[in-house]
């Protein structure tokens, strides 16, 4: 498996402890129409040198009969990722109480016509949040899992991959419908990623009404705080999973330490109700899942 510029950027980052959590992310060349080709898989090792067949002696350096063909600690802790998914993976299984250990990871593209594979060097973690720093981090995770987030989906919006069949005009370059089913406003494919469920805190949205010629326009904005994952752009979209409200970020900007994020503010304003981002769907089994365990610990007595 030979390396190629498939992928442009590839990085990790250990965004908290408890609970354990490592970031994976990815950039890739532009492969347009060919992205239903490809997929990706995520491994993890604890050696720089977890290459594949590392083994083909024995101790006392005769050769194997059969050598090791897969490296013993290389493991695979994903499953195959589809080209048209987020380019990232949340880690959950990394041993974070050790704060001496040093993981390595690699990325490996596959193509399905062809069976092609393509894989990454090793790459370690980009730096790490110290103790304080995860201490904030986990600080912050608990004041909104526990007292003041509301149960929230975010909805990453598409800024690449296949162009929408639908409303895209490859001559003009640019959208001719307004409310297009299909990308949802974004001239890309299903317009948003798949949510990422998370605790957010609203704040108290200041009344702001603006006098017009024609009469009043009321802008609903406020500020909201969350944890470093999953990390905001403006355009993104949030669904309150209780009032079901949607809102788009329009603003963002992160408290970080030493480069690394720790936590987000974000700017963000009420979609209006006939706009067609209410038409996304989204898993209203997992949902309600959510909702009752919220409901549980609120109901849970504090003292």
């Amino acid at each position: 498996m030979a390396n190629s510029t498939i992928f442009l950027k590839y990085s990790a980052m250990l965004l908290s402890r408890e609970p354990a959590k490592a970031l994976v992310r990815w950039e890739i060349a532009d492969l347009r129409n060919d992205l239903t080709d490809y997929e990706f898989l995520i491994e993890r090792s604890n050696a720089a040198n977890a290459i594949d067949s590392f083994q083909n002696k024995t101790i006392d350096g005769a050769p194997l009969p059969t050598p090791e063909t897969k490296s013993r600690n290389l493991l695979p802790i994903s499953q195959w990722i589809s080209a048209l998914d987020y380019y990232q993976f949340l880690d959950f299984t990394i041993p974070t109480r050790d704060l001496n250990g040093t993981y390595w990871y690699r990325i490996t593209s596959r193509r399905k016509s062809t069976n092609e594979l393509v894989s990454t060097p090793m790459f370690s973690m980009d730096g790490q949040l110290d103790v304080v720093g995860l201490y904030i981090v986990d600080e912050v995770n608990w004041l909104l899992d526990d007292q003041t987030g509301s149960p929230s989906f975010v909805y990453s919006r598409r800024r690449g991959g296949i162009q929408c069949d639908e409303c895209y005009d490859k001559i003009q370059k640019k959208t001719t419908k307004s409310r297009c089913h299909t990308c949802f406003g974004t001239s890309w494919k299903e317009g948003y990623f798949k949510p990422f469920d998370c605790y957010i805190d609203f704040n108290p949205n200041p009344k702001d009404v603006r006098i017009q010629e024609w009469g009043e326009t009321q802008e609903n904005e406020t500020n909201i705080l969350l944890s470093n994952y999953p990390i905001l752009t403006p355009g993104d979209l949030i669904r309150e999973l209780q009032s079901q409200r949607l809102w788009r970020v329009t603003k963002q900007q992160q408290t970080e330490k030493r480069r690394i994020p720790m936590l987000q503010i974000a700017r963000v304003t009420e979609v209006k109700p006939a706009d067609i981002e209410y038409s996304i769907q989204y898993d209203e089994k997992t949902a309600q899942e959510i909702l009752k365990r919220f409901e549980d610990n609120r109901m849970r007595r504090e003292f």
